[in-house]
């Protein structure tokens, strides 16, 4: 990806585990999950490359501008 000045590869691996690693990331839920995951994505501009639901934990590989933080939430 590139800006006007610069060419930029910012890419980052997110896991996230469920409350003491229960399996309820699945049917439904999971499908929500996705739902939720790309929704976000489109509004605060980043690409999710891949994702992998597992009953406890999510997998995002997700790609950025560098001024997009992971950790900002609004």
């Amino acid at each position: 990806m590139h800006g006007r000045t610069v060419v930029y590869n910012v890419n980052y691996h997110i896991v996230w585990p469920t409350k003491y690693r229960r399996d309820v990331l699945t049917g439904q839920v999971e499908t929500a999950l996705r739902d939720v995951l790309a929704e976000t994505a489109v509004e605060k501009g980043f690409i999710i490359k891949s994702t992998e639901v597992m009953p406890d934990h999510v997998h995002v590989f997700a790609s950025a501008h560098p001024k997009i933080s992971p950790s900002r939430t609004s």
